[in-house]
This record gives structure tokens, sequence and C-alpha cells, in this order.
């Protein structure tokens, strides 16, 4: 933009939005139509010579968290900020969750840690630093063939490990073989037995919560289902996803085909783990982070502003 152009947008800005002017007196200073006034305070925001800030966010988070822990039933709520990108509100999710793991470490914890985007980028931000003594990382499920780090959970159990001096508790298998005997033959191998009973030690457990979108769902982006599989499911009432397991709106565990190939912990398993952080940010999460609440699967949620205020619309549409 030539530089008159960019004092003419500064001048017309200053005046309509510092002096409250009109855009009728505007249109007879500077000497154009309405329709122009109208145009030209529109590209100011474009070039972003205006851009503005909300000053009552933290006063209407503060509302929320609130309303939204009795409402879930939660022990603790995190809401930050979103952003104008879905990768960065995932990105200010994760820095707040690995801030949450730092002050919650503890000598002798065992945590568990699912697979995600979200969950990828606490990891990336959890600062290096020995904590506390004899702590572990547990992989809570087998892990998809691509080679997104996202997807795969004994990466991610191994360099959280390493970032927190504490030992890892990883073991390679897919989230999904292809039928319940091959499934069993897993279980009875020696290192995955032992690997499983190390659920029941688990103290703090940090999952996404994924949807049922049949073109988000990572068991079907990695091939492990076809479309017509992943809209049976969706057939079937499933709404959220936690380490494979299919869940209902009410929270309910749906039982369907996928269970007898999972390699993951189950949800009941689940359920009795003493901290339970679930992480998901954006508004298509809202359903499978209410369900995964009343299910029970969640203590602690963080999460971000667009999806805490769709969570407390649909929920307040329900009274």
């Amino acid at each position: 933009m030539a530089k008159t152009d960019r004092d003419t947008l500064v001048q017309l800005a200053t005046l309509y939005y510092l002096g409250d002017m009109s855009q009728e007196q505007l249109s007879q200073i500077m000497g154009i139509s309405r329709t122009k006034v109208s145009r030209l305070l529109k590209q100011s925001r474009e070039q972003k010579i205006v851009e503005f800030k909300i000053n009552a966010t933290d006063h209407i988070v503060g509302q929320m968290e609130g309303e939204l822990l009795s409402l879930l039933g939660l022990k603790e709520l995190h809401i930050v900020p979103s952003a104008a990108s879905p990768d960065e509100s995932r990105r200010n999710v994760g820095k707040r969750a690995a801030q949450l793991l730092a002050a919650s470490l503890r000598n002798n914890m065992m945590v568990g840690i699912a697979w995600g985007s979200t969950i990828r980028e606490m990891v990336d931000q959890v600062v290096p630093a020995h904590l506390a003594d004899n702590t572990g990382v547990v992989q809570l499920s087998g892990g998809f063939n691509l080679s997104s780090t996202d997807c795969n959970e004994r990466e991610l159990a191994k360099v959280l490990a390493m970032k927190l001096d504490a030992r890892s508790y990883a073991f390679q298998a897919p989230i999904l073989v292809q039928s319940p005997l091959l499934r069993s033959l897993f279980l009875k191998e020696p290192e995955i037995h032992r690997h499983f009973q190390l659920f029941d030690k688990v103290d703090m457990a940090f999952l996404g919560v994924g949807s049922c979108d049949p073109y988000e769902g990572m068991m079907y982006k990695s091939g492990y289902l076809t479309l017509d599989e992943t809209k049976q499911l969706i057939d079937m009432n499933a709404i959220g996803d936690l380490c494979g397991h299919r869940i209902a709106p009410n929270g309910d565990h749906i039982k369907t085909f996928l269970d007898q190939r999972i390699i993951a912990i189950d949800l009941e398993k689940l359920k009795k783990i003493p901290r339970k952080v679930a992480l998901a940010a954006g508004r298509n999460k809202a359903e499978s982070i209410i369900a995964a609440c009343r299910g029970g699967y969640v203590d602690v949620l963080v999460t971000d502003e667009i999806a805490a205020m769709t969570i407390q619309r649909m929920l307040r549409s329900e009274n």
C-alpha cells in the first residue's frame, strides 16, 4: 500500500474508532461516499491498522469455569485462550498441560500417556528437569502406522520420560489388530502382559479426546478402519474416542466390533486411575468432551475458550 493510502486509513480509523465520529460525518469531512468510508474502515481492519481486544475475557472465563466445573463434575478445569489457528490453540492447551504435569509430579509417581496432536504439544513443551525421584511414564495403548509422532505413542512416552528423567515403560504393538485371536496372542506375549499390569499402578494419566468425525479419526486416517466401518460406529451412536474405545453421548462405553481387536487400556481400568487429565481444543471436540466427562473418565480438563463456550451453550440448551 502506498504511504498516502495508509495515512488515509490511519486518519479515517482514528476519527471513527477514537474520535467517535459517524460514517456520515466522515463522508462529509473526507469528501467521499459513505460506501467508500465503510470499505476503507474494513480495509483498515484487514491491514491490521485497527485491532480489537476484548478485556472482559478473564471475567467470562472465570464464570465459565465455575459453571462447567459443576455441570461436568470435574475436580479441575483449565481454560486457555483460543487462537486464530487450531494448531496454536492446541499448543496453548499443551503448554498448560505441561505446566500442570510439572506441578503435579511427585516421587514414585507413574504417569500414563495416550496419543494425539494435543498430547504431542504437551510433550514438546515440557521443560526438561528432574522434578521427582523414581518416576515412570507408561504408554496406555498401541500405536499407529503413521510417520507422525502425534500417533506414535511409544515415541511420545520415551520423549516425555527422557525430559522428566523418568523410566519409560513402552511396548511395540499396533492400536488395532485384525482379529480377536490375534489380540489374544498379543496380550499373552510376556512383554505386553507385564506392561498391561502396570496400568493398575498409574497415578495420573494424560488423554486426548477424539471425535468420531470419519475424516478426523486417527484409525481412519491411518488405514485401520474403512470409511464404511467408521460410519458404522457413528450409526451405533458413538460420539467420542478414548484410547480407541467408543463412548456414547451419555458417556457409556459402546461395545463395538473394535473391542476385541484393540490393544489398549480398557475403559473400566482407565476410570480407576486416580487423576485423569483430558486435553482437547476446538469446537468440534465439545460433544466428545461432554461424553467423556459424563462417563467418569475425566477429573481434570484442559481446553480452550472456543471449546468451553461451545460446551456451555450445549449444556444450557439441555436445561
